[in-house]
């Protein structure tokens, strides 16, 4: 096989609502990435069910004068599904958002894809070691919880105001945290999922 990565294995029940996440080793290094390949025929089922709500929301309009018109924020959730299955947008957001982090030396960082073994359904990126940021239970003992909450909305407010990168799905799955050092139990919080910005 000429590909330039192998599978290991995927993640245990890791799907998304676009794409399955696999883990995997670079062929060359053996470096340890992410590779989320997008389900086959996903952006067609998006766009009949986008479809199908502008429909209802047209039909909802005609039938109760009083209904409110939901046709922006329909506009709103095409232009988004367009972007979100476009996985090499979103290699350029987290790649962005990657170098933003890392140069204004933030305390937070952002998942980092490898663009050469990107396309526009299959995004590869270094795999982070970490967990959820919501499972308080895996910080290292004497973790400084309040400096990762400081790092967090201090990197939120960077990437908005300097950057213009809005995170569009900043849900615990796709804030991790990760020990920076071992030995001081060091963490920090870790952006993924830059499909929706």
């Amino acid at each position: 096989c000429a590909l330039p990565i192998y599978y290991a294995n995927k993640f245990a029940g890791l799907f998304t609502s676009v794409a399955q996440a696999h883990i995997a080793r670079l062929r060359k290094s053996g470096e340890k990435v992410c590779v989320k390949v997008q389900h086959v025929g996903v952006a067609a089922l998006m766009g009949t069910d986008l479809t199908t709500l502008e429909q209802i929301f047209w039909i909802m309009r005609k039938l109760h004068s009083d209904a409110p018109d939901l046709g922006e924020i329909a506009k709103e959730w095409r232009r988004t599904s367009k972007e979100e299955v476009n996985f090499l947008l979103e290699a350029k957001n987290a790649s962005d958002a990657f170098h933003a982090l890392k140069t204004r030396n933030m305390g937070a960082a952002s998942c980092e894809p490898l663009m050469e073994f990107c396309s526009k359904q299959v995004l590869t990126m270094r795999f982070v070691e970490g967990w959820k940021i919501t499972d308080v239970d895996r910080f290292p003992l004497g973790a400084d919880r309040e400096a990762v909450g400081l790092q967090l909305m201090e990197a939120f407010a960077m990437l908005v105001f300097e950057e213009g990168l809005i995170h569009g799905d900043p849900h615990p799955g796709n804030i991790f945290v990760e020990i920076v050092d071992q030995s001081s139990g060091r963490i920090r919080p870790v952006f993924l999922d830059w499909g929706i910005v």
